[in-house]
């Protein structure tokens, strides 16, 4: 087995927990196939030397787990002369709307992702906002864990008729 680290630079927060501009992840290569580590401790990962620590030992996480599954697919692949994405059909997913996005860049798509934090009325009006400005798009919310039960109620009831159709998933 074999790793390189590596530091993914963000230029927003990766999500409402966490205030970081950069996350540590690692490429790893076990026989010819390649996998990566890329956890995220603000969300209750074990952190990066402690999952490489796992891979290392053979003690498997369901992150080192998974990573090992991906070097295996990947390995036979490669050992195949074949693409994993030769035939692979990639849909249009998500863009994602952060402040100083360039809005061009979401066009053509369907669905918006949107972050959020835990303030429900900021977040209400946000979103209404950004509704206006893409009236076609259907929304992807994610509040990263931020809310109880209460809080998220609160929101729901915030949607008014058309706001509410337009949410896909929370």
């Amino acid at each position: 087995m074999e790793f390189w680290r590596y530091t993914m630079k963000l230029r927003v927060p990766p999500n409402a927990r966490s205030s970081a501009r950069s996350v540590e992840g690692a490429l790893v290569r076990i026989g010819v196939g390649v996998g990566c580590l890329h956890p995220w401790v603000e969300l209750g990962d074990p952190d990066l030397d402690a999952q490489l620590a796992a891979l290392k030992a053979g003690n498997d996480t369901g992150m080192t787990r998974q990573c090992r599954y991906c070097c295996a697919l990947d390995g036979a692949a490669r050992e195949n002369g074949r693409s994993l994405l030769a035939e692979a059909e990639i849909p249009t997913s998500h863009g994602i709307w952060f402040d100083g996005v360039d809005e061009e860049k979401l066009e053509g798509f369907e669905f918006l992702k949107l972050k959020c934090g835990s303030d429900i009325g900021g977040e209400l009006g946000r979103l209404k906002t950004l509704s206006n400005r893409f009236p076609t798009a259907k929304w992807r919310v994610d509040f990263n864990a931020t809310l109880n039960r209460e809080s998220f109620l609160a929101w729901r009831d915030g949607l008014e008729g058309e706001l509410l159709e337009k949410i896909d998933l929370v």
